[in-house]
């Protein structure tokens, strides 16, 4: 301060306030109000103390020399955050527009426009804006995004803040900053999503009657599985799985979904015959909200158990099969096997359920030089005894096979033999065969039906000889012209006159009898004895066929 300043001033008054009036630190200005003051007033702002300068000047008593001194504010102080660190935690699903933060306060001690505070964010930001800056109200302006955030990255938003008073000189203005944190938090907003992503449709296959039953299925490129997308929702929603739909339409007859888990299970065999692939959509959604679901193809196709051959059994454990079969003009007979049961060429395969070969997945290739012999599609071996003749051919040797049909490896068995012997029509010869010489009336009960007992043996019961009857009739008349054309021409069939009711067979210029047999109407025959084999329905269309033949 300069010294010859308070030369010839006085001391009017030591000011007392709040505040600093000199110095950088200053927090108050004194000034005083017109010229005319300022020729009688003198302020010393570092000493807080105003003084009289008379200057020469004589002072009048009789009249005004009153002094007024106006103490003005001084920006001096920045606006103060009330309430920091400023953290809100915001759900995704808020809508656009939301008020998301209201907390924002800031104090400032000056007084007027100095202590008035307005609230801004600062730099551009998308997704937040304070649109009233009075109030520091903080609005979203963009949808949140919970999963839009990089793996491992801190869902979270920092927003700056700046707050400055509103001087009326912009560049005297006081400002200070703060950060509001935006914690995004999950919401319910994503679908259910089969992992993994974008992969081709499940695959799986199911052996053909050996899989096992009411197990997993496993599948590729990886294990059905369905998450929600929505992982950090506040107690997270369970998945649900569920067949939508899939063809073959009875998918569902042969396979089970577990719906916790989404395991599928097969419930039964299944015949590759029958379908060779199945294609099943399938549906997992949110237990808690069923519009939130999603879908995946699932292929589960049926291989072929085909990894061993079909085989011949025989019972007797014999190398080959061995029946006979007696020779009547106009019969169709079923070969027999010496227990008097038809001759089944049994075919067992180890790939199916109890080594037993469903029906109608079999083809048998019979090789038989003579052309008399066939194999119905059950096994069964079938001839046309028409052409039969024991003073001709007394034996047949033949090879037969099975030929697996359904199966894309189309395994065969290995050939095997079978022996057939034929036997007088009149009965009056043995039968020949592994299981020793047995006469015809002790094979049929000591019946005096011959012929049409044996028929009625080979399907089992009287009706079965009944119908065998009326075949035997029905077949006469269809092979008579076949029998013009087939038989020796040297054999001639006459009635035999020195027995009535009885026909004779003889050979031209031998004037002898090859045989004879009754010609008496075909009477019911008693009862026979429990036949061992069940096989009447099966052998009833086979005989008719036989009939229909050319």
């Amino acid at each position: 301060m300069d010294a010859s300043l308070l030369l010839d001033t006085t001391i009017v008054a030591n000011m007392s306030f709040a505040g600093r009036a000199f110095g950088p630190d200053r927090t108050i200005e004194l000034t005083l109000r017109d010229s005319a003051d300022k020729d009688w007033g003198l302020l010393i702002e570092e000493l807080q103390q105003l003084r009289l300068s008379l200057n020469g000047r004589v002072l009048d008593r009789d009249l005004d020399n009153s002094i007024i001194v106006t103490i003005l504010d001084l920006n001096d102080n920045e606006p103060t955050f009330i309430g920091e660190p400023y953290i809100q935690e915001v759900i995704e699903l808020t809508p656009v527009g939301s008020t998301i933060f209201r907390r924002l306060t800031a104090e400032d001690p000056d007084s007027n426009e100095n202590g008035r505070v307005s609230y801004q964010i600062e730099g551009p930001n998308e997704n937040f804006e304070i649109p009233l800056p009075s109030t520091g109200d903080i609005v979203l302006k963009r949808s949140l995004d919970y999963e839009g955030f990089q793996p491992g990255e801190e869902k979270k938003y920092l927003i700056p803040v700046v707050a400055h008073d509103l001087a009326a000189d912009v560049g005297l203005r006081q400002s200070s900053s703060t950060t509001v944190t935006i914690i995004v938090t999950d919401g319910d907003d994503q679908a259910v999503q089969f992992l993994p992503r974008g992969s081709p449709p499940y695959v799986s296959s199911v052996m053909e009657n050996r899989e096992r039953l009411n197990q997993p299925l496993t599948f590729n490129p990886a294990p059905i599985y369905a998450v929600d997308l929505d992982t950090d929702v506040q107690g997270p929603p369970g998945i649900v799985y569920s067949f939508l739909a899939g063809s073959p339409s009875e998918f569902r007859d042969y396979f089970d979904i577990d719906g916790p888990t989404g395991n599928i299970t097969l419930k039964k065999p299944v015949e590759r015959a029958q379908v060779e692939e199945f294609i099943i959509t399938i549906k997992a959604e949110q237990d808690d909200n069923p519009v939130r679901y999603a879908t995946a193809d699932v292929k589960i196709s049926v291989e072929d158990n085909d990894v061993n051959k079909p085989y011949f059994f025989i019972s007797t454990g014999e190398s080959g099969f061995k029946g006979y079969v007696r020779q009547f003009t106009g019969q169709a007979a079923i070969v027999l096997s010496y227990d008097e049961s038809p001759l089944l060429l049994e075919v067992r395969d180890d790939d199916f359920t109890d080594n037993v070969v469903p029906k109608g997945s079999l083809r048998y290739e019979l090789t038989d030089t003579s052309g008399r012999f066939d194999v119905i599609d059950t096994g069964y071996l079938i001839v046309n005894a028409n052409w039969l003749d024991i003073d001709t051919q007394k034996e047949y040797r033949m090879t037969v096979r099975a030929v697996e049909t359904t199966t894309s490896r189309k395994l065969s068995t290995d050939e095997l033999t079978v022996v057939v012997t034929v036997l007088n029509g009149t009965g009056d010869d043995d039968r020949h065969g592994d299981s020793g010489n047995v006469e015809e009336e002790e094979a049929f009960g000591g019946t005096p039906f011959g012929v049409e007992a044996v028929a009625g043996a080979a399907v089992g019961g009287v009706v079965a000889g009944l119908l065998l009857g009326v075949a035997v009739t029905l077949l006469t008349l269809r092979f008579r012209s076949l029998k013009s054309k087939n038989a020796d021409p040297a054999e001639e069939e006459y009635v035999d006159v020195r027995t009535p009711g009885r026909a004779a067979s003889q050979r031209s210029g031998t004037g002898s009898d090859a045989y004879s047999y009754p010609m008496a109407p075909l009477a019911v025959p008693p009862p026979l004895p429990p036949q061992p084999n069940s096989h009447y329905q099966e052998l009833r269309p086979a005989v008719y066929q036989s009939l229909e033949r050319p």
